[in-house]
């Protein structure tokens, strides 16, 4: 449960975490995400998180351990009750890595170049933005206009609403050896024995089934997964891809 609404979810996966964190039974906490898993539990809880770069922080003993090439998209990182405690708890889950990111370097937040992203453009994958997020975005932007004396840019990248597509294809990729990642219907099952989503997914029409309607749908998806990605996928991520790299560079937010 969200601990400001019992009547609504804490988001996940690190749902617990952003639960405890929002209801302040603690101040501290880490979090791990490969497809929002710290970036929403902080948003429904109303705390503050940070998807770290893949790499940086060690996802040694972590469970379930990435597998295929999702260790290029999955991360820990922290999430915090207080904004300013993420770096210093950044700092220590770094640790040796932590000279891969440019913690100490001191930034003018006036100087900053900051866009916003309203919606994805319309992906048939997921729900659209609802008006009250679209409004909150408006007020953000025009909050950092009056305090920062800056021109927040409204972007739009035709290529975002193939985001649940590119996620999909990438995280179902083999290894460089060639191995595939995982499936989810077995870490949903008993060890040796993998549930079969269709049979859960007839079982939580009736009540019956222990798992949710978003890890049976996971599941549900992998099924569908073909072996050969899309040319086409492929090339929508890479073009994404450089242009996010290109519009940010070293300054952009």
């Amino acid at each position: 449960n969200n601990p400001y609404d019992l009547e609504r979810i804490p988001g996940g996966s690190s749902g617990g975490e952003g639960s405890i964190l929002g209801g302040a039974g603690a101040v501290i906490g880490v979090g791990s995400d490969i497809g929002g898993s710290i970036r929403m539990p902080c948003f429904f809880n109303g705390i503050f998180g940070h998807k770290t770069t893949p790499g940086v922080v060690s996802s040694e003993n972590h469970y379930p351990p990435c597998t295929g090439r999702q260790e290029e998209y999955a991360s820990l990182g922290p999430m915090c009750r207080y904004a300013e405690d993420l770096l210093p708890m950044l700092k220590i889950m770094a640790g040796p890595n932590a000279h891969m990111l440019s913690l100490n370097t001191k930034v003018d937040l006036k100087k900053l170049r900051i866009f916003t992203v309203p919606h994805d453009g319309g992906s048939q994958m997921v729900y659209p933005v609802s008006k009250e997020l679209l409004e909150i975005q408006r007020k953000v932007v025009k909050r950092l206009e009056a305090d920062l004396g800056v021109e927040v840019q409204e972007v739009h990248f035709p290529e975002l609403r193939y985001s649940f597509q590119i996620w999909d294809t990438y995280i179902g990729l083999p290894d460089k050896e060639g191995k595939p990642p995982r499936p989810f219907a077995e870490l949903l099952g008993e060890p040796g024995g993998p549930v079969w989503p269709v049979w859960e997914l007839l079982k939580w029409m009736m009540g019956k089934s222990k798992h949710t309607m978003a890890a049976i749908g996971l599941a549900l998806v992998e099924m569908t997964r073909v072996s050969k990605p899309s040319a086409f996928i492929i090339q929508q991520k890479e073009k994404l891809q450089k242009e996010v790299d290109e519009l940010l560079g070293t300054d952009g937010v």
